[in-house]
């Protein structure tokens, strides 16, 4: 049985569609790419996906907080120009 790795979890996530939220995501790995990098080795060393898993769970966590971020502060400027 072949075990996924964090590099097979890592093309999975950058070969779906296009979603809006990439660009955080994107932007959330950029900031941190140590530590992107230092998951992928660990989960290779490990043969498990789990700590890659984990980091992305947390980088897309924190994207989608910068999300909510976003978009409350763009209603909240909208309001202003009413």
């Amino acid at each position: 049985m072949v075990r996924p790795n964090g590099a097979s979890f890592a093309t999975l996530f950058f070969t779906m569609e296009n979603p809006c939220w990439l660009i955080y995501l994107s932007n959330r790995l950029s900031v941190e790419a140590k530590d992107y990098y230092l998951a992928l080795s660990k989960s290779d060393k490990e043969a498990s996906s789990t700590p890659f898993v984990e980091f992305m769970l947390k980088a897309l966590q924190e994207a989608m907080r910068e999300i909510v971020l976003s978009l409350i502060y763009f209603t909240q400027s909208q309001k202003n120009l009413i």
